[in-house]
């Protein structure tokens, strides 16, 4: 009851603060584990998601959030968990493959960190590895506000691509086709990140 209620309250409210128009390629299945993959341009990118994603969602959160009184407390109940970044935080990744061993929904940034624009740059392949040691299918999902930076009470657009499940993905390549997975599903999200970039309403 907790997070449904706090998840209709928020929709609500950051529909008047953050319009978003929710674009989405094609249905998102209903059980099995997921990671949605997306483009990230400001804190506020991870809440959204969550409030506008049809299944609930465990993001992969900075530790640093979770510091700040009532946000850190209120940001775990919702289903967030800390990584310390810049290194290999073993815990995060064991939390990752619990959440999805168990057929949730891992939210992530390959990114990393905030991009104020829609340029290529480094990724971190933690997502792509994951989705390898579970078998996860992948939703891509691309920001597009102007200039890529978010402003109170300014449209913008968050679209979610065709979920790309492991074997679409992988086949029989395994490890060898890391990076050729990576390339697909940031191309993907970078994609669903442009300006005139359209996706279909459903």
């Amino acid at each position: 009851m907790f997070y449904e209620g706090w998840k209709a309250f928020g929709v609500f409210i950051c529909s008047i603060l953050f319009p978003t128009r929710r674009t989405f390629e094609a249905p998102i299945p209903e059980k099995g584990p997921l990671i949605l993959c997306g483009k990230h341009i400001s804190n506020a990118d991870g809440p959204l998601s969550l409030l506008f994603f049809p299944r609930k969602v465990n993001f992969m959160a900075k530790v640093e959030l979770f510091k700040i009184p009532v946000v850190g407390p209120f940001i775990r109940k919702m289903g967030a968990f800390p990584v310390v970044r810049g290194k290999n935080d073993v815990g995060a990744v064991k939390t990752a493959l619990q959440i999805l061993k168990s057929d949730g929904v891992l939210g992530i940034f390959p990114e990393g960190t905030c991009v104020k624009n829609n340029d290529r740059g480094p990724v971190k392949p933690g997502a792509f590895n994951l989705a390898l040691k579970t078998k996860a299918t992948i939703v891509p999902f691309g920001i597009y506000t102007k200039n890529w930076r978010r402003h109170f009470f300014k449209p913008s657009r968050m679209s979610f691509g065709k979920p790309m499940t492991y074997d679409e993905l992988f086949g029989d390549g395994g490890k060898e086709k890391l990076k050729e997975v990576e390339q697909i599903v940031m191309t993907k999200i970078y994609d669903l990140s442009e300006k005139d970039y359209e996706c279909p309403r459903r």
